[in-house]
This record gives C-alpha cells, sequence and structure tokens, in this order.
C-alpha cells in the first residue's frame, strides 16, 4: 500500500531528473556563469531584456556583458532546481506529520531536505568562486545524490518491496551489488571530474580522461558481472534493464571520443549515467 507523500516523492524524481539533464547542458555550453550574480541575473529575477535593464545590467556588472542564450540556459536550471527544492520541502512536511508512523522514512525526508540546502549553497558558490572545479565537481555530485535519495523515497513509499529470506546466494549478491554500486558512484565522480576540468575537450588534462576510460572498463566488468548473477537469480527484468543502461552509456562515451564530443550526445551521457546509478541502486 502506497504511504503518503508516494505521488509527490515520483514528482521529485522526475524533476530531479530534468534538473540533472539541464545542469549538464548548462556546463556543456559554458553557460555556469551566464549571470553572474547568484539567485538573481544581473541583479533582475528574469533575463534582463529591455534596453533600460540591459543598461543597468552593465552598469551592475561592467566586466560581465549580457549574453542572453548562456543566461537563460542558467536561469531556466535555477527556476527548476528552485521548484525541486520546494518539492522536496513538502516531502520534509509530509515526513515530519508521519513521523509517529514506525515505518515511515521521515529521516530520509529531512535528510533529502539538508541535501538540497547544501546544494544551493553550491550553487552559489559555483557562481561567486567563478566555476572552482572543486565546488562545480561538488555540486554535480551532490545532483546525483539528491536523485539517488529521491528514487530510494519513491521504492519506501511505494509499498512494493517485498520481504526477502536470507540466503547464502542472495547475501552474496548483496555485496555484489554493493559493490558494483560503489564502482559506478565511483566513476560518476571521474566523469565529473572530466567534465568540470573540461579534460575531454583538449590535450592539457589527458590523464584525468583517461583515467575516467579506465573506469569505464572496470564499470563495464562489474556490471556486467552482476546482470549475469541477476539473471541467475531470475530476476531477468532488472538485469535487463541495468545492462542496456550499461551498453547504451558505453556506446554514447564511445560516439563522444569518435565524434568530438557533440553538443546532444555529450548531454545524453551526463542522463544515462543518472539511469545506470539509479538501475544499479534499485538492485
Amino acid at each position: 500500500m502506497r504511504k503518503p507523500g508516494y505521488n509527490l516523492a515520483l514528482a521529485g524524481l522526475l524533476l530531479c531528473f530534468i534538473v540533472v539533464i539541464l545542469g549538464a547542458y548548462t556546463r556543456l555550453v559554458h553557460a555556469g556563469l551566464g549571470c553572474p550574480d547568484w539567485p538573481g541575473c544581473y541583479g533582475f529575477l528574469t533575463v534582463p531584456q529591455s534596453d533600460h535593464a540591459l543598461e543597468t545590467a552593465q552598469l551592475r556588472f561592467p566586466d560581465d556583458p549580457v549574453e542572453a542564450f548562456k543566461a537563460w540556459a542558467e536561469m531556466i536550471h535555477r527556476y527548476a532546481a528552485g521548484t525541486l527544492g520546494l518539492l522536496i520541502l513538502g516531502l520534509a512536511v509530509i515526513g515530519i506529520r508521519q513521523r509517529r508512523d514506525p515505518g515511515y522514512p521521515t529521516g530520509l525526508c529531512v535528510g533529502l531536505l539538508a541535501l538540497v540546502v547544501c546544494q544551493a549553497l553550491f550553487g552559489m558558490w559555483t557562481v561567486t568562486l567563478k566555476l572552482w572545479p572543486q565546488v562545480v565537481t561538488a555540486h554535480l555530485l551532490g545532483g546525483f545524490a539528491t536523485l539517488s535519495l529521491l528514487l530510494l523515497l519513491v521504492l519506501r513509499l511505494s509499498g512494493r518491496l517485498p520481504a526477502l529470506h536470507p540466503t547464502r546466494s542472495l547475501t552474496r549478491l548483496r555485496l555484489l551489488a554493493r559493490f558494483a554500486l560503489a564502482v559506478v558512484i565511483l566513476q560518476i565522480m571521474l566523469g565529473g571530474w572530466t567534465s568540470t576540468n573540461y579534460a575531454a575537450e583538449g590535450p592539457g588534462r589527458t590523464a584525468i580522461h583517461f583515467t575516467h576510460r579506465l573506469g569505464a572498463l572496470l564499470t563495464t566488468f562489474v556490471v556486467l558481472l552482476l546482470g549475469w548473477q541477476l539473471w541467475r537469480a531470475r530476476l531477468h527484468g532488472l538485469a535487463l534493464l541495468m545492462c542496456l543502461a550499461l551498453t547504451a552509456q558505453v556506446g554514447l562515451g564511445i560516439t563522444n571520443v569518435l565524434a568530438a564530443l557533440p553538443l546532444a550526445v555529450a548531454v545524453a551521457h551526463n542522463g544515462m549515467a543518472a539511469l545506470l546509478l539509479l538501475c544499479t541502486l534499485a538492485v
């Protein structure tokens, strides 16, 4: 039986995936500083467009000329992230109201709210520290963490998680699944470090990019091993879903290299990384 907040958590999960995609797009079109201030844009709630607003913007930030395309990319990402924050605030309120229910994940709801507050701070520091790679990477990983916790919340509120009887084979499978999840997370961290240092766009940081490729080989091996074990355990749906996500992700990664990082493929590579993480987490 579904618990209160399920539909809101599901909406939050879908919106968070969109926010992750928007964040990747903003980063890849170099629009992270499309608005030199935060949370507004040149001191306005929206991108300045009128002649008077543009003149005011240039007076406020004489060293940062207004580029409407980049500013809108940045602000749309902020609007979506802000809406997600309000949804998660609603989930926290529901969680606190349901705290007397011993099976309700109140701690997870409140933890999500704390994580979103940290994400807002990282979003601000991304701008104020002028895209400092460490902060941008932390902001990226925080987005993936938010997405992961929302999936856990959806699963726990769905009422569809059956109890599994502990067996020796299940214990081994659980250990392998946890190891695979750790490897996928590490690979996403390497991908984030590659992206925020723009190591896939030039020869200056080849070692970072090459490390990410080595990580891809390890991730492919471990996830395929987990998929095989899931298939043997008759969990065919999970095995197929995870292996399809892995295949698509590897294909997108190779295409990025061969086609010199086309924007659509690079954005899809970020999105598929999120889907692979969710599949592994679901396992």
